[in-house]
């Protein structure tokens, strides 16, 4: 079941912020059903979509986290919910000051998040040093020039 969800070329599509939810979930939908297994393959694409769309959910599994004793959280999050995780990013860290998140989302329309993360309170981010690793990431120089102009020190 995990190469027609997570191993699918659909999958890295929606991940990397090509498709639309909608459409990726129906991608993914139709292997299944060649592969005689729609009814798993839905199950699972429900509780995924479920937990990676709102606010509260990202908060809320900070927050178990946090209460397992870890120290320090990272949260990604697809492309078309990017604001959701900005929002999330700046509530933790207006909240648990003490403890540092680091949140970023992928693809072209995940690139705000890798640049202006701190401004939210991401702890840091990650960039380009010279080819990409994932699909957003930003050149190093432009983070860097980016990060500078606008510093919170």
């Amino acid at each position: 079941m995990y190469d027609l969800t997570f191993g699918s070329e659909e999958w890295k599509q929606l991940d990397a912020g090509l498709v639309s939810r909608f459409d990726g979930n129906q991608a993914m939908l139709r292997n299944a059903k060649a592969a005689g297994r729609e009814f798993e393959v839905q199950g699972v694409l429900d509780d995924w979509m479920h937990i990676l769309r709102p606010r509260l959910r990202m908060l809320e599994l900070v927050r178990r986290l946090k209460n397992h004793g870890y120290c320090v959280y990272y949260l990604s999050n697809i492309p078309q919910d990017v604001l959701e995780l900005l929002a999330a990013t700046a509530e933790m860290a207006d909240h648990h000051p003490e403890t540092p998140v680091i949140t970023m989302s992928m693809g072209a329309l995940g690139a705000v998040s890798r640049l202006a993360g701190e401004t939210f309170g991401s702890a840091m981010t990650f960039a380009n040093p010279g080819q990409a690793s994932a699909p957003g990431q930003v050149a190093l120089d432009v983070v860097n020039e980016v990060l500078d102009s606008l510093s919170l020190e």
